[in-house]
């Protein structure tokens, strides 16, 4: 089951969604590799930021809606979106 699911993430191609680039396996643990996100999460830019203005939700909302559609295309269901699962590819 986890062999199928790594191999399924693999084909995963959207823009708002972190890309998996390749997994190892040792005698205990799983790795993965993925795009480097160097913003950090979401939840953090809030802070740092101190306001989340309603433009800004919009644009979080939307391109969550979409990646989901994508999953969603792609015949995947996610069980859940979280706030520390938003991450920023890039530093602004």
């Amino acid at each position: 089951m986890v062999y199928e699911e790594m191999n399924l993430l693999k084909r995963l191609d959207h823009p708002h969604i972190v890309r998996f680039y390749e997994w190892f396996e040792s005698t205990k643990n799983f790795y993965i590799v993925t795009e480097l996100a160097t913003g950090g999460e979401l939840f953090e830019r809030i802070c740092d930021y101190g306001r989340f203005t309603e433009h800004d939700a919009v644009f979080v909302v939307k391109e969550t809606l979409e990646a989901v559609a994508y999953l969603h295309d792609m015949q995947i269901v996610h069980r859940g979106t979280h706030r520390h699962l938003y991450f920023i590819l890039m530093k602004i």
